[in-house]
């Protein structure tokens, strides 16, 4: 029995494949393939032509057949008309038979990377077509480069100090719709004052993905005769994408060599012997940093505790070099005694340019008529006493012989 039904089923297999078989030849049935498209790839904002073969493997037409293009984004029909009619196709219509049809097409230009599908619809009466939406027909578009560029530039300093470490770091983005690779990242040294610290100039990359961003680090240190200033920096980038296309980039960015001046201000010598005197007080600036000072200007402010008399508070100095001094004198009324303090303000300029301004408390001791005799700095007037006692003695000597002779 069982042998029996497995015959039936077998039998009842093949009469429903042909029944398909027939009904597949007794009725068209087109097949549209793809020839060709040029450019190849074709690049966004440019026109693709199209080549597509049509052919009939089922029994021929009734009617004639319509070729319709369905373009959605990122294409568009460029030329002509979306729909091509090629006429009643026979059956069996293949191969060397087929109809061939081109379409121009424009693409988009902010399409992206990658095979795009192409829709399209074939009718060959009014209520029989078929429809090609099923990644049958796809268009390569490949964007106009593969962009790989230093999106942002982070110092970690606004400036190095000769001698020392300062970290730069560089962000990578992907801005390309495919993947890069072999990416390498290099700074060109030769003509700056940097060089790589505990590393090299050179950074590599595996790959980045589309629309994906890596930091890359590098620590350089400023030589120690590096003068002040902005340098520029080479940098090459070499990468490949995924095609296979190398590409060689070249950019540039800027590092500063230089550091805060330092500098001070203090009495070196004062002509002023106490209080209630006048004299000349000489202030000093020293310049202990690195780097240059210039446009240098000195102004001696106001106080309650002097008056000054020379003919301005305010000097134009000019430079300062590094390990250099400069001196100003100043003639003053002093009224106090003690600890003064000698406000004395500064404006300058970096070798770089970049402007200062702050004010010093410079200390200068006035010490009274007493504390100098005290301290040895000044002589005690012997003459002066001898005489005052002489007077006193010869004073008393009168008194005493007045005194006598009345007795």
């Amino acid at each position: 029995m069982r042998k029996y039904l497995m015959t039936y089923l077998i039998f009842l297999l093949i009469i429903l494949g042909c029944t398909a078989v027939v009904a597949q030849y007794n009725s068209p049935n087109i097949r549209v393939t793809m020839l060709n498209q040029d450019p190849d790839p074709v690049q966004p904002g440019d026109v693709v032509e199209v080549r597509l073969k049509i052919e009939n493997l089922g029994q021929e037409t009734t009617e004639e057949v319509i070729v319709e293009l369905l373009p959605s984004y990122p294409f568009s029909v460029y030329s002509g008309s979306a729909k091509q009619n090629i006429g009643k196709m026979q059956g069996a219509q293949t191969g060397a038979d087929a109809v061939i049809i081109d379409y121009k097409v424009k693409v988009d230009e902010d399409a992206v990377e990658g095979d795009t599908e192409l829709e399209l619809r074939v009718r060959w009466s009014d209520n029989a077509y078929q429809t090609f939406t099923d990644n049958q027909i796809m268009i390569d578009v490949q964007t106009y480069d593969a962009v790989l560029a230093i999106d942002q530039v982070t110092i970690e300093d606004e400036q190095i100090a000769p001698g020392h470490v300062g970290s730069l770091t560089l962000m990578l983005k992907n801005f390309a719709d495919g993947l890069l690779k072999d990416i390498e990242v290099t700074l060109n040294l030769n003509s700056t004052p940097f060089s790589p610290f505990r590393s090299t100039a050179q950074k590599r990359v595996f790959q980045i993905k589309s629309d994906y961003q890596i930091p890359l680090e590098f620590e350089l240190i400023a030589k120690p005769d590096a003068e002040a200033g902005v340098y520029n920096i080479p940098v090459t980038i070499r990468y490949t994408d995924d095609l296979g296309v190398v590409y060689t980039k070249s950019d540039l960015l800027s590092m500063v060599v230089g550091q805060t001046p330092e500098l001070s201000a203090y009495v070196k010598e004062s002509t002023v012997v106490s209080g209630g005197k006048k004299g000349t007080v000489t202030l000093e600036l020293a310049n202990s940093g690195s780097t240059n000072v210039k446009f240098l200007q000195l102004t001696l402010l106001p106080s309650e505790d002097y008056e000054i008399l020379s003919s301005t508070n305010t000097i134009y100095i000019g430079d300062i070099d590094s390990d250099d001094i400069e001196t100003q004198d100043f003639d003053l009324f002093i009224k106090s005694v003690g600890e003064l303090l000698l406000p004395v303000q500064v404006k300058y300029k970096d070798a770089n340019n970049n402007p200062y301004e702050h004010t010093f408390q410079v200390p200068m001791r006035v010490y009274s008529t007493r504390e100098r005799y005290a301290f040895g700095l000044a002589q005690i007037p012997y003459t002066t006493i001898i005489v005052v006692l002489a007077l006193a003695g010869l004073g008393g000597y009168f008194i005493y012989r007045r005194v006598k002779k009345k007795k």
